[in-house]
This record gives structure tokens, sequence and C-alpha cells, in this order.
């Protein structure tokens, strides 16, 4: 469960860029796990 890290590492990024970057970086894994499970 790599999101729980990349979630982690957003907590104690304080960069703006870096947090919208991962935040776009974890919607997409998701995106990606729903379309794999319908």
């Amino acid at each position: 469960m790599s999101h729980f890290n990349e979630i982690r590492d957003l907590q104690t990024d304080h960069t703006l860029e870096n947090k919208l970057y991962k935040v776009g970086l974890i919607c997409l894994s998701f995106n990606e796990v729903i379309s794999n499970v319908q």
C-alpha cells in the first residue's frame, strides 16, 4: 500500500506545488484501481 507512504510524505511536505502534484498522483492511482475493478 504505497498510498499511505504518499499521504505521509504529503503531510511532511510544505511545498504547495508538491502537495498538488502528489494529490494528483494519488487520485490517478485510485482511478486506475477503480477502473480495474469494474
